[in-house]
Protein backbone atom coordinates (compact mmCIF):
# COMPACT_ATOMS: atom_id res chain seq x y z
CA UNK A 1 0.00 0.00 0.00
CA UNK A 2 1.18 3.19 -1.02
CA UNK A 3 2.12 6.23 1.50
CA UNK A 4 -0.77 7.87 -0.38
CA UNK A 5 -3.26 5.25 0.00
CA UNK A 6 -2.40 4.30 3.92
CA UNK A 7 -3.12 8.57 4.32
CA UNK A 8 -6.41 7.77 2.39
CA UNK A 9 -7.16 5.13 4.75
CA UNK A 10 -6.34 7.22 8.09
CA UNK A 11 -8.35 10.19 7.05
CA UNK A 12 -11.28 7.38 6.52
CA UNK A 13 -10.76 5.97 9.55
CA UNK A 14 -10.76 9.17 11.34
CA UNK A 15 -13.77 10.32 9.72
CA UNK A 16 -15.76 7.53 10.57
CA UNK A 17 -15.03 7.91 14.32
CA UNK A 18 -15.99 10.95 14.14
CA UNK A 19 -19.57 9.95 12.86
CA UNK A 20 -19.65 6.51 14.78
CA UNK A 21 -19.07 5.29 18.45
CA UNK A 22 -15.96 3.65 19.36
CA UNK A 23 -16.66 -0.17 20.29
CA UNK A 24 -16.52 -1.02 23.90
CA UNK A 25 -12.70 -1.87 24.95
CA UNK A 26 -13.58 -2.74 28.96
CA UNK A 27 -12.33 -6.12 28.87
CA UNK A 28 -9.78 -7.04 31.72
CA UNK A 29 -8.95 -10.84 29.57
CA UNK A 30 -5.12 -11.13 29.17
CA UNK A 31 -3.89 -13.32 27.22
CA UNK A 32 -1.60 -16.21 28.38
CA UNK A 33 0.57 -16.12 25.31
CA UNK A 34 1.66 -12.45 25.24
CA UNK A 35 3.12 -12.50 21.05
CA UNK A 36 0.14 -14.17 19.94
CA UNK A 37 -2.58 -12.10 21.65
CA UNK A 38 -0.63 -9.20 20.74
CA UNK A 39 -0.58 -10.42 17.17
CA UNK A 40 -3.92 -10.90 17.29
CA UNK A 41 -4.45 -7.15 18.94
CA UNK A 42 -2.16 -5.30 16.35
CA UNK A 43 -3.00 -7.46 13.04
CA UNK A 44 -6.80 -9.33 13.74
CA UNK A 45 -7.27 -12.80 13.73
CA UNK A 46 -9.08 -13.16 10.25
CA UNK A 47 -5.80 -11.39 8.61
CA UNK A 48 -3.09 -13.43 10.02
CA UNK A 49 -5.19 -16.44 8.84
CA UNK A 50 -5.72 -14.91 5.39
CA UNK A 51 -2.11 -13.81 5.49
CA UNK A 52 -0.34 -17.57 6.36
CA UNK A 53 -2.72 -19.28 3.51
CA UNK A 54 -1.49 -17.38 0.75
CA UNK A 55 0.15 -18.96 -1.89
CA UNK A 56 3.91 -18.37 -1.74
CA UNK A 57 4.27 -16.29 -4.77
CA UNK A 58 1.94 -13.71 -3.06
CA UNK A 59 3.21 -14.32 -0.03
CA UNK A 60 6.69 -13.56 -1.31
CA UNK A 61 5.52 -10.44 -3.44
CA UNK A 62 3.77 -8.92 -0.48
CA UNK A 63 6.71 -9.85 2.48
CA UNK A 64 9.76 -9.65 0.40
CA UNK A 65 11.63 -9.61 3.60
CA UNK A 66 10.09 -13.33 4.79
CA UNK A 67 10.47 -15.16 1.75
CA UNK A 68 12.19 -17.69 3.60
CA UNK A 69 9.03 -18.93 5.65
CA UNK A 70 7.39 -21.23 3.33
CA UNK A 71 4.11 -22.68 2.98
CA UNK A 72 5.07 -25.46 5.30
CA UNK A 73 5.88 -22.54 7.79
CA UNK A 74 2.81 -20.89 8.04
CA UNK A 75 0.62 -23.89 7.91
CA UNK A 76 2.24 -24.75 11.22
CA UNK A 77 1.90 -21.45 12.54
CA UNK A 78 -1.29 -21.46 11.46
CA UNK A 79 -2.23 -24.28 12.94
CA UNK A 80 -0.90 -23.17 16.21
CA UNK A 81 -2.95 -19.65 16.43
CA UNK A 82 -5.82 -21.87 15.67
CA UNK A 83 -5.25 -24.23 18.76
CA UNK A 84 -4.68 -21.27 20.92
CA UNK A 85 -7.81 -19.27 19.54
CA UNK A 86 -9.56 -22.22 20.57
CA UNK A 87 -8.72 -21.54 24.06
CA UNK A 88 -7.94 -17.71 24.97
CA UNK A 89 -10.77 -15.93 25.64
CA UNK A 90 -8.80 -12.45 25.04
CA UNK A 91 -7.76 -13.97 21.70
CA UNK A 92 -11.61 -14.58 20.53
CA UNK A 93 -12.68 -11.33 22.23
CA UNK A 94 -10.31 -9.45 19.83
CA UNK A 95 -11.44 -10.98 16.90
CA UNK A 96 -15.09 -10.11 17.56
CA UNK A 97 -13.99 -6.76 18.00
CA UNK A 98 -12.16 -6.39 14.88
CA UNK A 99 -15.14 -8.05 13.13
CA UNK A 100 -17.14 -5.38 14.29
CA UNK A 101 -14.85 -2.58 13.89
CA UNK A 102 -14.70 -4.04 10.47
CA UNK A 103 -18.41 -3.80 9.79
CA UNK A 104 -18.91 -0.97 11.27
CA UNK A 105 -16.43 0.57 8.91
CA UNK A 106 -17.96 -1.06 6.17
CA UNK A 107 -20.84 0.51 7.09
CA UNK A 108 -19.48 3.97 6.96
CA UNK A 109 -18.37 3.48 3.95
CA UNK A 110 -21.48 2.67 2.23
CA UNK A 111 -23.53 5.42 4.14
CA UNK A 112 -21.29 8.28 4.39
CA UNK A 113 -20.50 8.34 0.68
CA UNK A 114 -20.49 11.85 0.90
CA UNK A 115 -17.48 12.47 3.44
CA UNK A 116 -15.98 9.93 1.81
CA UNK A 117 -15.93 11.19 -1.36
CA UNK A 118 -14.68 14.69 -0.04
CA UNK A 119 -12.03 12.80 1.24
CA UNK A 120 -10.60 10.55 -1.62
CA UNK A 121 -11.56 13.91 -3.72
CA UNK A 122 -8.93 16.06 -1.60
CA UNK A 123 -6.36 13.37 -1.85
CA UNK A 124 -6.29 13.27 -5.29
CA UNK A 125 -5.70 16.79 -5.83
CA UNK A 126 -2.94 16.73 -3.70
CA UNK A 127 0.19 16.39 -6.00
CA UNK A 128 1.93 13.45 -5.04
CA UNK A 129 5.59 14.12 -3.73
CA UNK A 130 8.52 12.73 -4.57
CA UNK A 131 9.60 9.78 -2.99
CA UNK A 132 13.14 10.51 -0.72
CA UNK A 133 15.83 8.31 -1.22
CA UNK A 134 19.06 7.68 1.18
CA UNK A 135 22.39 7.35 -0.02
CA UNK A 136 24.78 5.81 2.53
CA UNK A 137 28.50 8.36 2.57
CA UNK A 138 31.52 7.64 4.61
CA UNK A 139 32.55 10.08 6.35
Amino acid sequence: MSRQETNVLWELVSAMHDNERRLDDTSSEVCEQREIGKLIEVLGYDFLLETLALEQRVFAAEYPTMTSVGEETRRSIKETLNNHFEQCRYCQMEAKKDRAWRKEFAHFLRTEKEVVTKILKEKRSTPRRKLRSFKATSR
